[in-house]
């Protein structure tokens, strides 16, 4: 259980009222959902998975071969959000 989760249950007993209880739940689907992205991200960045590929600007992995490959996507994506 990770500090997160200790947290997000102390705040399952102090919400008070339907407002505070629908906040909880879309909160609790955004984090699954986050949790599950990031396996997809640490499955395909994994130097041990031979099947899954990426096709990134050079530059950008140029650029973060120490960052990383969500240091790539984060160069490709600011590369695309200029290009219009």
């Amino acid at each position: 259980m990770s500090i997160l989760d200790i947290k997000m249950a102390g705040w399952k007993e102090s919400v008070t009222g339907l407002e505070d209880a629908a906040l909880l739940v879309k909160a609790e689907d955004e984090l699954k959902e986050l949790r599950k992205d990031r396996a997809r991200l640490d499955w395909l960045a994994s130097t041990e998975q031979i099947i899954g590929n990426v096709m990134l600007p050079t530059e950008c992995v140029e650029k973060n071969l120490d960052g990383g490959l969500r240091g790539m996507i984060d160069c490709a994506m600011s590369i695309s959000s200029n290009v219009k």
